[in-house]
């Protein structure tokens, strides 16, 4: 071996090391870039899911058209056949499960949440009720279906009860407080 071969070899051999922290400091940058561009597997998904909420809400609010789709759940069927809102542009479906025997009766807001949507029951519910919130690809609650509060159900002096509060304004969206909705 002459010392020009071992110039060779020694030129290779850095140019070799030179290549490899340049890959790792690349992959190093690709991988802070990702942790920026999607900050919700870092900050966690309840964090962002309302992020998401708020800004398809804002934007319903916005157009004033929506997609806004309330779903209401429970065992109690004769209830979910008996509910009714204070807005009058919806279409409603109601779904029966044989195999579990519940109920859920599905609203399809045409005005959105351009103002808030109480939800009315003709009789105090007898099983637990649950509600469920979609505004375009958005959803809320999201890690799914939100029980509603018996302590929220409220007596009007028609003999109805209100059950829930569905407020575009709010960060709860779906609201227990009905105290002052009859």
């Amino acid at each position: 071996m002459t010392v020009d071969d071992d110039d060779v070899l020694m030129v290779s051999l850095t140019d070799a090391l030179t290549c490899v922290l340049a890959a790792s400091i690349a992959l190093f940058l690709i991988f802070v870039v990702f942790a920026k561009l999607i900050p919700a597997e870092s900050q966690g998904g309840t964090a962002s899911k309302s992020r998401l909420m708020s800004h398809a809400v804002s934007e319903d609010l916005k157009a004033g058209a929506s997609s806004a789709v309330l779903r209401i759940q429970s065992t109690d069927c004769t209830l979910i056949e008996g509910l009714s809102l204070n807005v009058t542009d919806f279409d409603d479906w109601i779904q029966r499960n044989i195999e579990s025997g519940g109920c859920a009766r599905i609203f399809a807001l045409r005005g959105g949440l351009s103002s808030p949507v109480h939800l009315y029951s003709a009789s105090y519910p007898s099983q637990s009720v649950s509600a469920f919130l979609e505004v375009g690809a958005a959803y809320w609650p999201p890690n799914g279906a939100q029980v509603l509060s018996e302590q929220g159900f409220r007596l009007c002096n028609d003999g109805s009860y209100v059950l829930l509060l569905v407020d575009g304004r709010r960060d709860d969206y779906l609201s227990d407080r009905t105290h002052s909705l009859c």
